[in-house]
């Protein structure tokens, strides 16, 4: 059975409220090893990379604060990952930025492409974290990891793994959004992904409208592997349900 490295990154700069790099340390104290141990995987925890913190840094362009920094944890994150794949286990990154996103998918893409497959993303999420420097109002980089991973900015994450976006739009479906922007929501919209008509599914005229779209999203998606990215989601029980279901699309 293929062995689990947990990877932690103790992030705290892609926000302006503090206490994300706490996120490792809250995953290992609730067991997170001993419950996928338990499960009949190997575990191996590799520790945290190194992250800075907002006191010894300048936040820099004040359209995506504390970019560079952010950028150099993601490589290494990247880097990390990617190790961990290659080795064949299966990396679970511990944090509480969404900035790290663009380290940790991009890996995962560049994983894929070695053999010769392309990902599919879930991004499961109260927002869309589809923002751009020149969309953000508060410059914050964690409202900016999947625009990032969709290119072409802010062109420092979306580097990470190469020139080409980690990841297409139309291999993208995002789960639980409920609070855009209006802009963001034209960005999403714009895009040409499948995550545009999840949203607009939130938005039909009815519950047979909703599962046509959903439908549609499942289909374009199933044909890539999934990376489930998972944050800020209100009710537990609905996304495992949501994630059992996706998951099975998969297989079938």
């Amino acid at each position: 059975m293929q062995p689990i490295h947990l990877i932690g990154v103790p992030l705290d700069l892609g926000g302006n409220r503090r206490g994300t790099d706490m996120g490792p340390s809250a995953f290992r104290i609730a067991g997170i090893g001993e419950q996928l141990a338990r499960l009949g995987r190997t575990v191996v925890d590799k520790g945290d990379i190194v992250t800075p913190i907002p006191e010894l840094k300048g936040p820099g362009d004040v359209r995506k604060r504390y970019v560079k920094d952010i950028a150099r944890v993601c490589q290494k994150l990247y880097q990390t990952s990617l190790a961990s794949l290659h080795e064949g286990a299966l990396p679970i990154v511990l944090g509480g930025d969404h900035s790290l996103g663009a380290g940790s998918v991009a890996a995962a893409a560049a994983f894929q492409r070695t053999r010769g497959e392309s990902l599919g993303l879930v991004w499961v999420d109260a927002h869309g974290d589809m923002n751009r420097p020149d969309t953000s109002e508060s410059g914050n980089v964690h409202g900016m990891p999947l625009a990032a991973l969709l290119g072409p900015e802010p062109a420092e994450l979306a580097r990470i793994g190469g020139d080409e976006p980690s990841v297409l739009a139309r291999n993208t479906v995002l789960v639980g959004i409920r609070n855009l922007d209006e802009i963001e929501k034209q960005l999403v919209r714009a895009s040409g992904s499948v995550a545009a008509n999840y949203i607009e599914a939130n938005e039909a005229i009815s519950r047979k409208d909703f599962a046509l779209r959903i439908k549609y999203c499942r289909k374009e998606a199933k044909e890539s592997r999934l990376f489930l990215s998972l944050l800020d989601t209100a009710d537990a029980k609905s996304l495992e349900e949501e994630r059992a279901t996706l998951i099975q699309d998969r297989r079938t």
